[in-house]
């Protein structure tokens, strides 16, 4: 899937995500309030938006702070249809189930921060979402909350789903899965992707409202158009980055790719008070810390996945920007023991 996709999610997601914690989890607000400064305003972001990076940081904080390892799928539960914004929204009121998953493939590149893909075959049809590389160590969560979301949404849109109905997970096998997920199931594929057949693309929704979808559709388009203008230089690097792994380019790669000479990109960054040297520093820092607190990864895997020499490099830049060893970076992250509040949320069982 070559399709890629914006680097921001709506901010109500997040205010979701640690309402549950807080109701469901008995999280305290003290633990939570790190995770809601994330959600203040930004000035490269529309209003109402996070950037998917602080969104995986979220994330990642959330699953230490309740260790469910089922969050993902009770919070794409608790998320009613109506809340899952306006590419939701316009889908519920088509026609039919073609329509409604032809417009989030369409609306992917834009609004959507996981690619969507439609393909149809001559028995049955797959929709996919390929999750970025910001998502890479909540693969497991996002996935969760994807396919709780699209089952809920196809279900409540069509009144049922196909008996053999098939849900391929990007990640490996789980006994626990078979207990929730009453499908067809396969592990360890590319995408996560649900397969049903071709002739359940013309069931006809429920809530179809063709008035009601020509002013959602609207507000889809304006808002695209309002994300796309707001983009500056340094968000749309950011976005390059964000997608990066090891190797990162260099300001003459990326010069290449923005179809500009490196002098230019420099006065065009320095216009907003950036230099690249200083975005890919910080950027390699922030990741380094979410790849710290929320895994075991060894601290030499770390450096190589953000593209240092050697471990010793990534250590001394490491302390210079943050004043500490990413060693113990790491054990001042890792979540303090669990109140009694915190333990019962260990125990809950979400609904099957």
């Amino acid at each position: 899937m070559s399709k890629s996709a914006p680097q921001h999610v709506q901010t109500r997601y997040v205010a979701t995500l640690l309402d549950i914690l807080a109701s469901d989890y008995g999280v305290s607000e003290e633990a939570l309030a790190p995770s809601r400064a994330l959600c203040l305003d930004r000035d490269d972001l529309p209003e109402g938006f996070i950037s998917l990076a602080d969104f995986a940081e979220v994330t990642a904080n959330a699953l230490a702070l309740c260790n469910d390892p089922w969050l993902g799928l009770h919070m794409g539960q608790r998320l009613p249809t109506g809340h899952l914004g306006a590419v939701a929204a316009a889908a519920s009121s088509s026609d039919r189930v073609r329509d409604a998953l032809t417009l989030m493939d369409s609306f992917s590149s834009t609004l959507l921060p996981i690619p969507a893909e439609l393909n149809t075959g001559p028995a049955r049809a797959r929709f996919s979402f390929s999750l970025p590389e910001s998502m890479a160590l909540q693969r497991e969560f996002f996935a969760q909350i994807l396919i709780s979301t699209m089952l809920k949404f196809l279900e409540e849109s069509t009144g049922y789903l196909p008996r053999d109905l098939a849900v391929q997970l990007p990640f490996p096998d789980n006994p626990g899965y078979a207990e929730r997920l009453p499908h067809q199931l396969s592990f360890n594929q590319e995408a996560l992707a649900f397969s049903f057949p071709v002739s359940y693309l013309d069931a006809p929704l429920l809530t179809s409202d063709p008035t009601t979808r020509a002013l959602i559709l609207e507000a889809c388009n304006n808002l695209a158009r309002r994300l796309t203008e707001s983009r500056t230089l340094g968000s749309s690097i950011t976005q390059l980055l964000d997608n990066c792994s090891g190797q990162y380019p260099t300001l003459e790669n990326v010069a290449d790719i923005l179809h500009v000479t490196p002098r230019t990109l420099r006065n065009r960054l320095a216009k907003e008070n950036l230099s690249y040297r200083e975005m890919l520093k910080l950027h390699r820092i922030k990741r380094a810390k979410r790849l710290l607190a929320s895994g075991d990864l060894p601290v030499a895997e770390i450096a190589d996945r953000l593209g240092y020499d050697t471990p010793a490099n990534f250590c001394r830049a490491f302390k210079r920007e943050v004043s500490m060893t990413p060693s113990s970076f790491r054990v001042s992250a890792s979540p303090q023991p669990a109140s009694s509040a915190l333990q019962r949320g260990t125990e809950y069982q979400p609904p099957k």
